[in-house]
């Protein structure tokens, strides 16, 4: 059971970083466009 757990939290934290990423390319376009 802990395994599954270390399994979930590390795929939970891979999509939180992608998330993130994909949020912060978005911004940083958004951001070039307003210049």
């Amino acid at each position: 059971m802990e395994l599954v757990a270390e399994l979930s939290t590390g795929i939970v934290e891979d999509y939180r970083a992608k998330k993130r990423s994909r949020i912060q390319r978005t911004f940083v376009k958004a951001s070039d466009a307003a210049e």
